[in-house]
């Protein structure tokens, strides 16, 4: 009998440009794989056709209580007509949606993997500070049910959490280089002294924070420059 295996995303892009390896692993394991995802990929991405595409019908910038309440609603019945043997959720507000719909699915394993913790970790106003609260309480109560399993890049977001230690939990770095992909190369002749930031272009990602850095050197007399390559995230 084959098995079935479900990934859950808030983002399409997201989804394929980071965890497109879980996906060959799914189907070189033999299992049936269904995407929870906004979209289907806009471009050709080999697999793709392989796999079964169920989108919901609330839209991925949403996150409001009311829309994550409807996210849960769309999921618990996907996964009621579907039935998964396995479901990953990608991201911590998938993460959460998969994590209230729990009581109410059957499936041999849940995982969700945070990939960190965004704004969510980084203000401090009221209503953010409350969120926080709620969101996390969430998770770490899903983290006693024997079914659910985390996965983690940063080792101090399981602590900051308040997952138990019981919890099943797995560290994976989803950061770096790997270094044999690249050859040591003589330093560029300076000055000035170049500086690239690389990524998303939001607001978590620090990209206002080498600006402003780079800006004060410059206002100092250092001959520096900053380039940034990335593209904005509507939904983010």
């Amino acid at each position: 009998m084959t098995k079935k295996l479900a990934f859950f995303s808030h983002s399409t892009d997201f989804f394929f440009r980071h965890f497109y390896p879980a996906l060959e692993t799914a189907v070189e394991l033999g299992f049936e794989v269904t995407l929870f995802l906004p979209k289907e990929p806009e471009r050709f991405i080999p697999l793709a056709s392989c796999v079964r595409y169920v989108t919901p019908p609330i839209s991925s910038g949403q996150v409001s209580p009311i829309s994550i309440f409807r996210q849960v609603i769309w999921l618990t019945r996907e996964i009621r007509k579907s039935p998964q043997n396995v479901v990953m959720a990608f991201s911590l507000r998938a993460c959460v949606v998969l994590a209230l719909a729990m009581p109410f699915v059957r499936c041999d394993r849940a995982i969700f993997s945070i990939t960190g913790l965004g704004l969510m970790s980084l203000l401090s106003d009221a209503r953010t500070r409350l969120s926080r609260r709620i969101v996390y309480g969430i998770l770490a109560r899903v983290a006693r049910n024997p079914k659910a399993c985390f996965v983690l890049e940063n080792g101090s977001d399981g602590e900051r959490i308040g997952l138990p230690t019981t919890a099943q939990k797995h560290q994976i770095m989803g950061a770096g280089v790997d270094a044999s992909e690249f050859t040591i190369q003589p330093m560029p002749p300076r000055p000035p002294l170049r500086l690239v930031v690389a990524g998303r272009l939001i607001w978590s990602k620090g990209v206002d924070i080498a600006v402003e850095a780079v800006s004060r050197l410059v206002r100092e007399g250092a001959s520096v420059e900053l380039d940034i390559y990335g593209s904005p995230d509507p939904d983010n």
